[in-house]
């Protein structure tokens, strides 16, 4: 149980969102990064044109594979595309 709780509150505190599930506070991470670049809901305009829409991303990339980019910072995309690096609290919470 102890280690449950101590789990639960390092990914709380890794990822800034306590009281959130992990896709939800994956999806708080996504908008705050990624909305300003890929279009985030299917069916909506892009909001940069060389940014695919991320159902794409995640179709071409499995999140799973992505988990070691993530953490240290994407390198590839569009060329004005910022490199974010995410805690291990948040990685998990994107995957999910």
């Amino acid at each position: 149980m102890r280690i449950a709780v101590s789990i639960a509150l390092a990914f709380a505190v890794s990822t800034g969102h306590a009281g959130q599930k992990p896709a939800d506070a994956g999806r708080t991470l996504t908008q705050t990064h990624c909305g300003a670049g890929h279009g985030l809901i299917s069916g909506t305009a892009n909001p940069h044109a060389d940014a695919p829409p991320f159902a794409e991303v995640v179709n071409r990339y499995p999140p799973a594979n992505l988990e070691e980019a993530l953490a240290e910072g994407i390198v590839i995309g569009h060329s004005d595309m910022p490199e974010p690096t995410f805690s291990a609290g948040q990685v998990v919470a994107l995957i999910a």
